[in-house]
Formats: structure tokens, sequence, C-alpha cells
């Protein structure tokens, strides 16, 4: 099984079939390593890593599916007053591109693997390869002060059971995420996803 953390992970296949509760969307990434993104990660077989998701086929709002196609797109999908949304991306605007993801594991309570120990992408963490980190401003405009390991990992406990208690969609999952294990930079990702998630989601619960 993979391990906790932090990936880049590249969208290979789609594959639309009919799963255990109806219509469902398989999505299927190539693992890179998020420090070294030029090398697809190998088992010990020599197999390529990979990571197989399934969810529901549309786009809704919020869901993993809609953030992973607008990341790997690149623009935007959105739902206006009237209800008329933006066009779904083809494959062609999702396959063989990448994003940075954060892959924790659960215990699902249904389904074939309900009972085992699974690996699953964390919904609403997921971001562009790309996309730079950036320091949160202080009160005299500077960046403010890092935060020391400890603090970090006391931000990322806070925040995950914000996320839980938001219903998040993914945020059980992280709740097996154990802040000891990831690295400085990996944790700053995470940590910094999370809080923007958490926010998104308190601006809309207040909306």
């Amino acid at each position: 099984m993979i391990d906790k953390g932090e990936y880049v992970l590249e969208l290979y296949e789609l594959n639309p079939f009919e799963g255990e509760w109806g219509d469902a969307l398989g999505w299927k990434f190539w693992v890179r390593d998020a420090t070294a993104p030029h090398e697809i990660l190998k088992w010990d077989n020599g197999d390529d890593v990979d990571q197989w998701e399934t969810t529901k086929p549309d786009l809704t709002l919020g869901s993993r599916q809609h953030e992973w196609a607008e990341v790997l797109s690149g623009r935007a999908l959105t739902v206006d007053e009237s209800g008329n949304g933006t066009e779904a991306p083809s494959d062609e605007e999702v396959i063989g591109k990448r994003m940075r993801a954060s892959i924790a594991h659960e215990i699902p309570k249904r389904g074939k693997r309900a009972g085992q120990r699974v690996a699953k992408i964390v919904g609403g963490l997921a971001r562009p390869v790309g996309k730079a980190i950036a320091p949160k401003a202080g009160t005299n405009g500077k960046a403010a002060p890092a935060m020391s390991r400890e603090e970090m990992e006391a931000a990322w406990r806070r925040g995950v059971k914000r996320a839980v208690a938001l219903e998040i969609d993914g945020a059980d999952a992280l709740l097996d995420v154990d802040p000891a294990t990831l690295e400085d930079k990996c944790l700053v990702a995470m940590l910094n996803d999370l809080s923007a998630a958490v926010k998104t989601a308190q601006a809309e619960a207040l909306a």
C-alpha cells in the first residue's frame, strides 16, 4: 500500500463503469515523488506505482471529482445563478496532466473492501504542481515567523478536527494521518491546503 503523504499524481486513464451503487467513474493515477516528480515511483517488484480511485461521474460542486477536474484542466468549473454549469473538460484536457495531492489511509465501512485499510486521495487538498506556497502575512506586512514543528503538528490536529466537523469530503481519512511521520516540507504543504479547505467550508457554511 502507498505510504501516507504528499505526491505528484498523473492521471493516465478515466474509465466510466457500472459500480456497486450505479454509474461510476474510475480514475487511475501514476504516483510520483513530490520532491522528484520526474520519475514514477516503483514497487519492490519493479512495477510502476499507481493509485485507483472511484467517484460518481457527475462533477458535483465540492466533490473530489470536481476538484480534480479543475486542478488537472487548469480552469474553473462553476455553476451560475441560472444553474448553467461550465462545460466539463474533455479527456484530452485532463489525461496526462498532473496535480499535487495527499494520500491518507482509511478503512471503508461498506463496499468490497469494507473493513480493510486502503490508500485514498484526500479530498480538498489537490493543487497544481507548480503552485507556490505563499507565506502568511504578519501584522507589519512581513512574513510571519515560521511555526515550530510542535506548533505545526498541533495546528494539523486542530485543522483535521474542524474539517471533520465541517464534513469536508475525505476529512475522515485525515484522522489516520500522523503529522509526526511527515517531513517538514510535506507537513507545511498539507497544513496550508487543509487550512484553505477549512476556510472555504466555513465561508460556505455562513453563506
